[in-house]
């Protein structure tokens, strides 16, 4: 599955024109590609008879987590946004404050795009996990020849 929630490269170029209708266009989206990625994980998970425990699992733990984002931090967004474009509040919400906003919950997208690409993954290998052979992304093995930290105090 292809999900791309984040801002297209044309989007950040126009970063000084952006406004509560873009906010709440991008708001609008994303909701809209969590809710149909949920529902397909949903019906996926409720056909297949093959799925293993730790796959439904997975997509229990991946489309619960799109749902809370969707009740809870994007609603908190569109009241952000509603906010800025209608001026309700004690304080005024600015574009910078829409910005900060979004980019927090911008990790959460990710995370959850990550999830369903390892599903997707899994689904097309037989469920499995695919195999990365267990390597650490950063060996921290010391360098012959090189003094350790107590030899060079």
């Amino acid at each position: 599955m292809d999900v791309d929630l984040g801002c297209s490269s044309k989007e950040q170029e126009e970063f000084v024109e952006q406004d509560a209708s873009y906010f709440r266009r991008l708001h609008k989206e994303t909701v809209r590609k969590l809710k149909e990625s949920c529902a397909k994980w949903r019906e996926i998970k409720a056909e297949s008879e093959d799925i293993p425990e730790f796959v439904v699992g997975e997509i229990d733990s991946v489309t619960g987590q799109a749902q809370l984002l969707v009740s809870q931090k994007l609603s908190q967004f569109e009241r952000l946004i509603d906010a800025h474009e209608y001026g309700y509040g004690d304080k005024p919400t600015n574009l910078t404050d829409l910005h900060g906003f979004w980019d927090m919950v911008l990790y959460q997208i990710e995370d959850i795009e990550r999830k369903v690409a390892d599903l997707e993954l899994m689904s097309h290998n037989c469920w499995k996990k695919p195999d990365d052979g267990n390597k650490p992304i950063f060996a921290l093995k010391p360098e012959i020849g090189r003094a350790s930290c107590r030899e060079r105090v």
